[in-house]
């Protein structure tokens, strides 16, 4: 969990490229049986990462389209949109197509639709707190 939080203080999106570039260079020269057996811990760890980074990358767009009053107001947001996207199936499918494809066009939409989503049912759940 502590890269997690680190990732605020990186470029996520590069962080995301080179998580990417290991993962496909692992499931390119590694078969996939002896990954998910004799490597199963390091490569869930990788994968749990690059989860980690899309986070980052939603939470992060998504709060640059609002404007907090100080840094307590964006703790907030940030622990109601880290909840939202974990439940969130378009963020969930952003997830999976940048595990099968990378950073692709597709990737870029569902980017840009699980940002609009999270960002509604944060600011919801803000409300409801109020």
């Amino acid at each position: 969990m502590k890269y997690y939080y680190e990732l605020f203080d990186k470029n996520e999106v590069s962080e995301l490229h080179n998580l990417l570039r290991v993962l496909k260079k692992n499931e390119k020269n590694i078969p996939m049986d002896v990954l998910k057996t004799k490597y199963k811990v390091p490569y869930e760890e990788l994968k749990l990462k690059i989860w980690y980074c899309i986070k980052v990358l939603l939470i992060k767009g998504t709060m640059e389209k609002i404007s907090f009053k100080g840094n307590g107001d964006k703790l907030f947001f940030f622990e109601r949109a880290s909840d939202c996207i974990d439940k969130s199936v378009i963020a969930k499918g952003f997830y999976r197509e940048v595990l099968e494809n990378g950073i692709s066009d597709d990737a870029i939409k569902f980017n840009r639709e699980a940002e609009e989503e999270i960002l509604e049912l944060s600011l919801i759940q803000l409300e409801k707190a109020s």
